[in-house]
């Protein structure tokens, strides 16, 4: 879910000099040229959600843009005042940079201009650099947020499965016709119509669903599979009623122990910590802290799993237990711990 501006004003008293119009992307936006009157334009973008064209209400064209790869203006026509350009995002014309939420983006150098907050993953070595954008692949890649570079890959795939379609209903619209049966010819014709508008829409309607599924998204981007199966563990400790038996121990003041696959999970009411790892015994115990919270209960988990599966061996204390937290499985357990908790 991305924050989006819905109107623009001097200070709070003053009315709105521009709104905005959303759908599954952004629309229109309605700017106010004195107090009774107001110029509307409709957005018009490419595949990557760039803004190209501006169309004023008669659906003449206003203005036009082209950009560099990594979105530098080279190119403009029409004067209407507009800040939403290269992937449809907000450019501020006092910085010079694009406004991505978590960073701002210099499309003159196609590098951010702060440090990502995010760690990075250790086998994926492109996600170690703080400045990249989109992973040097302006072509193939997006970044909204300024954290994650989503593959625009998806709408590739998303025009080819589209062309198919076209060609299968094209097809099956002729013999239709050809055997007498309107109805079926005007079904695929109008099925055919459909996919037209989905392929000149994707990158939006990409945008609009993984605006809806942010949790599933970020998995499938963000994490390698390794890391996946991690995630997958944890859950399966969640689903197992691991929180509410290990609540129980702690108010009790009983010893339990979770088994799930492989992983066993012990509980030790008198253990004030979160976690620790029991490298010797594959397995980990739960602390009281733990159970204060479904956050960090689920933080325990990643962290003690994938220490577990990634750190058995690597330090010193890996020989036998350890409460001690490293960067690597702390900085997992907060990135992975969005898909658990709402």
């Amino acid at each position: 879910d991305y924050a989006q501006v819905v109107e623009e004003s001097f200070d709070l008293n003053s009315f709105a000099e521009v709104r905005y119009t959303y759908g599954d992307d952004l629309l229109a936006q309605h700017r106010r040229v004195d107090a009774l009157t107001t110029t509307s334009s409709t957005y018009h973008f490419d595949g990557i959600g760039s803004t190209r064209r501006l169309t004023d209400t008669n659906s003449l064209v206003t203005d036009s843009y082209a950009y560099t790869a990594f979105g530098e203006l080279v190119g403009s026509t029409g004067t209407t005042q507009n800040d939403y350009l290269y992937t449809g995002e907000q450019f501020d014309p006092n910085l010079g940079f694009y406004y991505l939420r978590a960073r701002y983006y210099n499309a003159g150098i196609g590098r951010f201009q702060t440090m990502d907050t995010f760690a990075g993953r250790a086998f994926e070595p492109i996600t170690l650099h703080k400045y990249l954008y989109a992973n040097t692949s302006p072509a193939n890649y997006v970044d909204p947020t300024g954290n994650v570079s989503i593959a625009s890959v998806v709408s590739g795939l998303n025009t080819a499965a589209t062309l198919a379609t076209v060609g299968l209903t094209s097809y099956n619209a002729t013999g239709s016709l050809l055997e007498g049966d309107l109805y079926g010819a005007g079904r695929e014709v109008a099925i055919g119509a459909i996919s037209v508008a989905v392929l000149l829409k994707g990158p939006q309607m990409f945008k609009a669903l993984f605006g809806s599924c942010t949790r599933w998204c970020t998995l499938f981007y963000r994490f390698t599979q390794a890391e996946r199966a991690v995630i997958a563990e944890a859950k399966s400790f969640q689903a197992a009623g691991a929180l509410e038996k290990a609540r129980v121990a702690v108010a009790t003041g009983s010893q339990v122990e979770i088994t799930v696959g492989t992983r066993v999970a012990i509980v030790v009411p008198e253990y004030t910590g979160s976690g620790m790892t029991l490298f010797a015994d594959d397995a980990f115990v739960i602390g009281a802290n733990a159970v204060r919270t479904e956050v960090e209960f689920s933080k325990t988990l990643l962290h003690e799993l994938y220490r577990l599966s990634f750190q058995r061996g690597v330090n010193a204390g890996a020989v036998g237990a350890s409460s001690a937290p490293t960067a690597a499985a702390f900085n997992f357990a907060e990135d992975a711990v969005q898909l658990f908790v709402r």
